[in-house]
């Protein structure tokens, strides 16, 4: 190679990743000696601005290369692009960014490489590195030693019944219930503490009209289908005693048209924004033709948007509904569509929430790279340090399941590649890592490769080769429980449990009938989570093609060989044998192990 640089590697920029303001960062690039270099210069600008900046490298002489360096900090947080002049005998040429963020040489300056500078992060999340996060949809989780039901709730006599997807009257309510509560997640924390889970993260579970309580009809009050605020508190203390902490879903960006704020059907005692313009709740919406036209989260009427630049709203939910609940037990938050969020707002939840324990974790709903994401036209500053500690990993998901679909290891490599550059250290190793979730198809399901999108919604879907889709599922969720991040366990994924869109992902949990293959597989996988290499170790890229994939933390590999033949460890530039202290060079096709004595 005639350029040599990676920004994903340490011996090409030190530190990796996102940087602290005022940090040292060492730059060193090599080009071979074939050019006559006259001088090489780092160009650098401010996404805000674009002035650019200029800083010449030093030359060191080598046998093949010639080595530039150059150190450079920063003083101000904010988003940073670069990239390489480079003048010799014919002129100025470039270095530029590639896809797998390799300098590659052009006469045309296009691609740049991101630097993320940010402040130091309040806190400490050593709580939840090397942990386990597990999900829970508490309708469908567990029946606890409780019970209550609304009038309008429709009951599932079976347990194990399929959820409902029937529009009535071109609407569909999501009024049918199961009967879990939080008694029945107090009921499994022994369960969960086996599984190594460090924090459990409860959808949405205060006072709403349906199933998934996306539509919040009360923040103050738990949805008496759910308990109350005693059992909340019993739920966050048991929890807290087995070393596990309990992260509330934050949806803040819109209420539900049922609730006390807006209160179209009248249910609630309090006069809402849509029954008079003198209500209290009335400036917190937007109305453009009162009271039948208003904003709406995509256009879902029962879905009113808030009004963020409402003062009185905001200070509702940071200095009332987050502080209440942060005093009764959380250890924080997942914020639901948080793109949608503002930064003011997102920075007065942030403080909130860190002034009460700055150990709290902020977490975002972001389906793409949080890093550089624009949303509404707008640059966001998610890692700045000073909005979220981490986001929900998408990437990550998106690029496991492409990989053991179809062999092809380059978007997975790039991906990884990407996101380590992109982020800051203190987020890499707190990413949610998902792999399926309330909103996506469940995994299992997802790995049996077929066109899902095509298939009838209203249809249940039954995965035909079981046996397929166990191996593929042990491949990704490998991947899932070693990348850096912490791993998240959606419930009912560990026991097998299938799935189609909603509502077929939210399936009950199957309580005695778990794949026992597959909970085996878990089980194991969590357990080598204890191992501390796995709360804040570097992250190698040790080989990454024709479908092989192989990573370090640490002291230990992860191999996954994804392709159509045996792989001889010999090809790939280390011995296995000295290196892992694993006996074997061979490792059969469509298989995933962990080396050191965890798995094989």
């Amino acid at each position: 190679m005639d350029i040599v640089y990676n920004p994903f590697k340490s011996e090409h920029k030190s530190p990796v990743g996102g940087n602290l303001v005022n940090e040292e960062i060492k730059i060193n690039i090599k080009i071979t000696k074939r050019f006559n270099v006259l001088d090489l210069r780092l160009v650098y600008f401010n996404d805000d601005d674009n002035k650019l900046n200029r800083v010449s490298l030093n030359k060191i002489e080598d046998e093949k290369y010639n080595l530039y360096q150059t150190k450079i900090s920063f003083e101000d947080i904010g988003l940073y692009w670069y990239y390489f002049e480079m003048d010799d005998c014919y002129g100025t040429h470039y270095i530029d960014c590639s896809y797998s963020l390799e300098g590659y040489l052009t006469d045309n300056h296009k691609n740049s490489f991101q630097l993320l500078i940010h402040d130091e992060f309040k806190g400490s999340l050593d709580w939840i590195k090397g942990k386990i996060i597990y999900q829970i949809l508490v309708d469908r989780f567990n029946k606890g030693d409780y019970e209550y039901q609304k009038d309008y709730a429709i009951m599932h006599g079976n347990w194990n019944e399929i959820p409902k997807y029937k529009m009535v009257n071109g609407k569909i309510y999501n009024n049918d219930f199961f009967g879990g509560n939080l008694k029945g997640v107090i009921e499994k924390l022994p369960y969960l503490k086996e599984l190594n889970v460090g924090a459990i993260y409860l959808n949405p579970i205060f006072d709403a009209y349906s199933n998934h309580k996306y539509d919040t009809g009360n923040y103050l009050e738990i949805d008496k289908m759910f308990g109350n605020d005693e059992i909340f508190k019993e739920l966050c203390d048991r929890a807290n005693e087995l070393g596990i902490r309990i992260i509330l879903d934050g949806v803040f960006n819109h209420t539900g048209s049922d609730s006390i704020y807006f209160n179209r059907y009248g249910r609630y005692n309090e006069v809402g924004a849509y029954q008079s313009k003198n209500s209290k709740y009335y400036d917190w919406y937007k109305f453009t033709h009162y009271p039948d036209k208003y904003a709406c989260w995509w256009d879902f009427k029962t879905l009113p948007a808030v009004n963020q630049d409402n003062k009185g709203f905001r200070n509702f939910i940071t200095q009332e509904v987050v502080k209440k609940w942060l005093k009764l037990g959380a250890s924080g938050f997942r914020f639901d569509v948080v793109d949608e969020l503002n930064d003011t707002f997102i920075n007065e939840l942030h403080d909130s929430i860190k002034n009460h324990n700055p150990n709290n974790i902020l977490i975002g709903e972001v389906w793409e790279d949080a890093s550089n994401k624009i949303a509404y036209s707008n640059r966001r500053h998610y890692f700045n340090g000073h909005q979220l500690d981490s986001v929900m990993n998408y990437p990550f998901k998106n690029a496991i399941i492409e990989y053991v679909l179809s062999k092809d290891v380059s978007y997975i490599k790039n991906t990884l590649r990407s996101i380590v550059n992109n982020y800051p250290k203190h987020v890499l190793d707190s990413l949610m890592n998902i792999i399926s979730t309330h909103d996506t198809v469940r995994i299992i399901t997802a790995l049996n490769n077929v066109h899902l999108d095509n298939r009838d919604r209203e249809a249940e879907y039954k995965i035909i080769d079981m046996d397929k889709a166990i191996k593929r599922l042990k491949m990704a969720i490998t991947l899932q429980f070693t990348l850096p991040g912490v791993p998240t366990i959606y419930y009912g994924d560990e026991a097998g449990l299938e799935g189609y869109k909603d509502p077929f992902c939210r399936r009950t949990m199957p309580w005695g009938n778990f794949n026992e293959e597959i909970y085996s597989f878990y089980q194991r996988l969590t357990k080598i989570r204890k191992n501390k290499v796995y709360i804040d170790s570097e992250f190698k890229e040790i080989y990454a093609l024709d479908g092989v994939y192989i990573f370090s933390r640490g002291d230990i590999y992860t191999i996954v060989n994804n392709s159509n033949f045996s792989f001889n460890f010999n090809i790939c530039g280390f011995d296995l044998i000295n290196d892992c202290e694993v006996d074997g060079m061979i490792i059969p096709k469509e298989e995933a192990m962990i080396v050191k004595g965890f798995l094989k």
